[in-house]
Formats: structure tokens, C-alpha cells, sequence
């Protein structure tokens, strides 16, 4: 592979062709073959997320392989659960232990996980919040990358704290919001939908949180939307498919969505979907339902459409 300015002339494949670099800008999720062709720039870094939670288990232990020019992240070590569970720790200490992991603004950041997509949307949205433009999630995993016999190596590349002082600068801040904005979502259906991305039993009060200080529900006007919905094969859905599930509960491109989870991860899988698919106007609630349904706040929550209650 060859790299011309934004250009790369590509071999292989049976032809030859030419990429332009910005051309993925706007992008959200890359196939095998597009992240094949960014390996050998010196400018790309693969990152293997890990992710250790209540509802998903895995182990930093279970790779043994990885793609190709690949660092590390824990995702828990970027999360601060000391208020409420898994929420994004404070700027600064990301920017800086992201610099301490060679995670700089000036690369092309390919997230990926082993078997599923899953804590990869998490990291995306926090990079993206502190001013990472160029980063990706490899619509794939890494057991299918392996199954295909592309690049890997057994060890992790050595990374120096390199970034420049002003990493995270111009970011978006807005792609997190508070209970403030669903409060005032709650009150404007005009232009705001809250979607709910737990899975329907919890959304209707049908299964016991796993925190025994929560209610059961859902956020009064909330739509549920399970996150699984949008995946065929570990892979995430065509973004025809993507608009289809949120046209047809009423959702448009005008709308502003604020998106919650139990605790703000698989939320952020709704969320990158929805920007995949052009919707402009994204904010994931943080706290999400660890905060509202809680017990001693006593916020509204209903279990069925039309059945709320603030107890």
C-alpha cells in the first residue's frame, strides 16, 4: 500500500484502487475490507476494547490475538462508578490517561472487541465528547477477523505518552446530557424522543432491576428501542434497516433522541447507530436509569404506557 497526501493507491483484491482518506469522515462503522486497507498507515491505531460489567463478562486474559498495530483500553479504567455506575470519569484525567496509552487525536482510531459489539460505542461517544474526530468501530470482531485469515500479531505495540498538550480540544459536548434535558424532553414531544435501550421487560416494569435500590419502568414518554435490535451476526444492521426501526415508532430526523440504558453503555449502541443512519441531534443521559429510577430520588417512572407513578 502506497500513500499519496489523503490518498492511498491500494493493491490487492483484484484491482487496483484509490481511497481517499476523508472520504470516511462522517463515518461511524468500518467493514473488514476498509479497515484492512488503513493497516499499514503509520497514522492508524487499532484499539482492542475490553470491558468488565454486571451484565456483560469479559476478561482482559482472553486474547491471545490481536489486530495487527493494536494498544489496549480497559474501559472501566475510563469509568467512574463512585456516584452512579460507569459514568465517563472527569475531562481531564481522560485526556491525560488516554495520552498515556498513545491514544492521540492526530490518528485514525479503529475500536473492535472480541466476540460482539458491545463497550466499543461507549469509548466512540466519549472520544467523540472530548474532541476525537477520526475514530471508528469495526462493524466485526476480532473472532471473525481471525476466521478470515487476516493480519494479527500476539503482542501489543509499544506506545509512548507522544500526544500533543491540546489533545480532546473542540469536542462535543453535548453528546452527554443530564436528568435536566430528559426533563424538559419529557415536556416537548414536538421535538424530543426519549428512547429507552433496555430490553422490553425491564422497559415495562416486568423484570427487577439488579440494583435493589431501583424502581422497576421506564421514563414517563420514553420508546423502547432494545439495543440488540439493531444487529444480524454480531454485526450491526444496513442503515436502511437502521431508519426503519426508527421511523416506524414515529421517530424522525428532526427530532432530538436523548437515548439511556441501565447505566449508559448499550445506550451509546443505539446512539452511534442512530448517527450512522443521519440523525443529526444525539445526547446520551450518563446516569441514565441508575439515577431516575431510583428509589429515594423519586422521580416518575412508568411501567406500562399510560401507568405512572412517583413513589
Amino acid at each position: 500500500m502506497q500513500q499519496i497526501g489523503f490518498y492511498k493507491i491500494v493493491y490487492g483484491r483484484n484491482q487496483l484502487s484509490i481511497i481517499n482518506v476523508n472520504d470516511l469522515h462522517g463515518q461511524v462503522f468500518l467493514n473488514s475490507m476498509d479497515t484492512l486497507d488503513l493497516l499499514e498507515d503509520d497514522r492508524t491505531l487499532f484499539i482492542n476494547v475490553q470491558f468488565l460489567s454486571r451484565v456483560k463478562k469479559s476478561s482482559t486474559h482472553s486474547v491471545n490475538y490481536f489486530i495487527q498495530g493494536s494498544v489496549q483500553v480497559n474501559l472501566n479504567s475510563l469509568l467512574d462508578s463512585s456516584l452512579y455506575p460507569n459514568m465517563m470519569i472527569e475531562t481531564d484525567l481522560l485526556k491525560k490517561r488516554l495520552s498515556e496509552l498513545g491514544v492521540c487525536t492526530d490518528k485514525t482510531i479503529i475500536l473492535y472487541e472480541q466476540d460482539s459489539i458491545y463497550a466499543g460505542p461507549r469509548l466512540w461517544w466519549m472520544l467523540k465528547a472530548i474532541g476525537y474526530h477520526n475514530v471508528f468501530i469495526l462493524n466485526s470482531t476480532l473472532k471473525d477477523w481471525l476466521s478470515q485469515g487476516l493480519p494479527t500479531d500476539n503482542t501489543l505495540i509499544e506506545y509512548n505518552n507522544t500526544c500533543k498538550e491540546d489533545v480532546g480540544e473542540n469536542g462535543e459536548a453535548q453528546l452527554f446530557c443530564n436528568s435536566t434535558l430528559i426533563e424538559k424532553a419529557i415536556g416537548d414531544n414536538r421535538n424530543f424522543r426519549i428512547i429507552d435501550a433496555r430490553s422490553k421487560a425491564r422497559y415495562l416494569g416486568q423484570e427487577n432491576e439488579a440494583r435493589a435500590n431501583l424502581k422497576s419502568g421506564h421514563i414517563p414518554t420514553a420508546l423502547n428501542m432494545p439495543f440488540n435490535i439493531f444487529f444480524s451476526e454480531n454485526k450491526i444492521i444496513p442503515v436502511e434497516n437502521i431508519e426503519e426501526e426508527f421511523f416506524s415508532r414515529g421517530i424522525s430526523k428532526d427530532h432530538h433522541l436523548v437515548i439511556y440504558c441501565g447505566s449508559g453503555v448499550t445506550a451509546c449502541i443505539v446512539g452511534v447507530c442512530a448517527l450512522s443512519a443521519g440523525f443529526k441531534n444525539v445526547s446520551i443521559y450518563d446516569a441514565s436509569w441508575a439515577e431516575w429510577g431510583l428509589k429515594e430520588l423519586g422521580k416518575k417512572v412508568c411501567t406500562n404506557i399510560e401507568i405512572c407513578s412517583e413513589d
